[in-house]
């Protein structure tokens, strides 16, 4: 695997700059569960993902999550006011097309999904990114920075009051 091709590429589908505060993803997904043999003897299983969105289709491993959330960055803060920003927004149709944690485009903003009341997708956006910021304890302008700070890539999970009810904390 070439990596400066591989970023070479992942710079190309960049999405476009945009400024907001929040926001969620309406996108419709679909996902399938399937358990195969991992062995001959049929003794031993692997469970594996198929997502669905309009415009991708791709292959899952459930317990990457796991991983991602322990390895999450979360910045934590006090701010009680919402600030605009400027960020490359992620649909979940590109997050499920492009995201990885090899391949991280070079960019002069934050690069976030916006995946405000969806606990499904922000998993599996979890698990794509694998090494990400995760706005569990932070308003939206310091996840959007520290990501930046970071080089990686920003999962917004939503307002205050749903934060602190979230599976993957």
């Amino acid at each position: 695997m070439d990596s400066a091709n591989d970023l070479e590429r992942a710079d190309k589908r960049l999405p476009p700059q945009i400024t907001v505060s929040d926001g969620e993803d309406r996108i419709e997904t679909r996902i399938q569960v399937a358990f195969f043999p991992a062995t001959d003897t049929g003794r031993l299983f692997r469970l594996t993902s198929i997502i669905q969105t309009p415009s991708a289709l791709r292959t899952f491993d459930p317990s990457v999550i796991y991983l991602a959330a322990r390895i999450a960055e979360r910045p934590t803060c006090n701010h009680e006011q919402v600030e605009e920003t400027a960020v490359h927004n992620w649909s979940f149709d590109n997050v499920v097309m492009s995201w990885n944690d090899w391949a991280i485009p070079n960019s002069d903003c934050a690069q976030v999904s916006l995946l405000d009341n969806s606990p499904i997708k922000q998993n599996i956006a979890l698990g794509f990114a694998r090494k990400c910021v995760i706005q569990t304890k932070c308003c939206f302008k310091c996840l959007t920075t520290r990501a930046q700070e970071m080089g990686r890539y920003g999962i917004y999970v939503g307002a205050r009051r749903t934060r602190n009810e979230l599976c993957f904390r």
